[in-house]
């Protein structure tokens, strides 16, 4: 027989332990509310990113999903899966049951390097787009010695020295890459490409000066900065918001220019379309968070208008479709 101080010491333990369970369901009520009607989602959702941890892509993929598991309460957890120009990652996403759980979180280079056949499976079969998460912009820069002011001074400048001014980039058939060479195309210029396995390593040779040129997103604007380098021109379609002096290359005579890279959520095809609208739905209220927007914002990103998917199809099939054209327009292989 339990003495009355130990009883009413359990009595209160359990009285204790009985509300924090119903403030959990209570929780659980309204933070967990399922997405569909039923139930979905049951289980954790995975978000394969297809990059290292800390890479651009990641932290915009965890900034996204954080906002999403805060919104609904429901876990969504970031494996990143990065390696082989991000085919391991989508080989994973692609062969994943088509139930909702996994998701792929990848840039725009997972279309470019499936335009050069990469990958074993055509992406436009095996993916399903779920929802953009955003675009970033690259700018046009040069050696602050360089004796131009602007783009028209810089192609004269260019055109007087073929093949001696080089610029770098994050490998053969990245963004940067094809973006520079529509540029020497564009312009009728000639300079020489110097490939990295990364970027960062290209924004640390241009600005230790052994780099004339190079197309750098605002992480790489430190030499501007630091007056080491000067702006020319963006490759957005539009004046970017942060640098609206600067001219776009539509503006300075490559009518249509438009090279970012763009971050994408996709799922594996044949995903039950009401599951892609519920997501595609709470990934574009979690971009519409201000405290995302400049997150975003400070790393140079616009938030994605907000697609619905049929939309995104589309947009999909376009962005295939042009960086297709832009690969035989200028004639990279990927054994350069």
């Amino acid at each position: 027989m339990l003495k009355p101080v130990l009883r009413r010491a359990l009595g209160a333990c359990v009285a204790a332990c009985g509300m924090a369970v119903t403030v959990a369901a209570q929780g659980q009520t309204v933070l967990k509310k399922p997405l569909l009607p039923d139930g979905y989602p049951l289980k954790p959702i995975r978000v394969i990113c297809s990059s290292a941890a800390g890479a651009g892509l990641d932290i915009v993929t965890r900034a996204v999903i954080a906002k999403m598991v805060e919104r609904s309460g429901h876990t969504l957890i970031v494996d990143n899966q990065g390696g082989g120009t991000g085919a391991i990652g989508i080989n994973l996403a692609a062969a994943s049951a088509p139930d909702g759980y996994t998701l792929l979180s990848t840039g725009n280079t997972t279309i470019i390097n499936a335009v050069f056949n990469r990958f074993e499976r055509d992406m436009r079969q095996t993916l399903t787009p779920v929802a953009r998460m955003n675009s970033a912009y690259y700018f046009l820069i040069v050696q602050a010695a360089m004796p131009v002011q602007n783009i028209r001074e810089f192609v004269a400048y260019a055109k007087a020295r073929p093949g001696m001014l080089n610029y770098g980039s994050n490998g053969v058939g990245s963004p940067i890459h094809l973006g520079l060479k529509l540029i020497e195309l564009g312009y009728g210029i000639d300079m020489v490409h110097v490939p990295y396995k990364g970027g960062a390593q290209a924004n640390i040779d241009f600005a230790g000066g052994r780099l004339d040129v190079a197309l750098t997103a605002v992480s790489g604007m430190g030499p501007v900065r630091a007056g080491k380098a000067k702006v020319l021109v963006t490759s957005s379609p539009q004046r970017h918001a942060e640098h609206p002096d600067v001219p776009t290359l539509s503006e300075a005579g490559i009518p249509g220019y438009d090279v970012s890279n763009t971050y994408m959520l996709y799922a594996p095809a044949q995903t039950p379309a009401n599951i892609i609208a519920v997501l595609n739905r709470e990934a574009i209220e979690a971009l519409r968070a201000s405290e995302l927007k400049q997150k975003l914002s400070a790393d140079g990103s616009i938030v994605a208008p907000p697609y619905a998917p049929e939309e995104l199809k589309k947009l999909f099939v376009a962005e295939y479709a042009r960086w297709d054209g832009v690969v035989k327009r200028t004639g990279i292989k990927l054994e350069e």
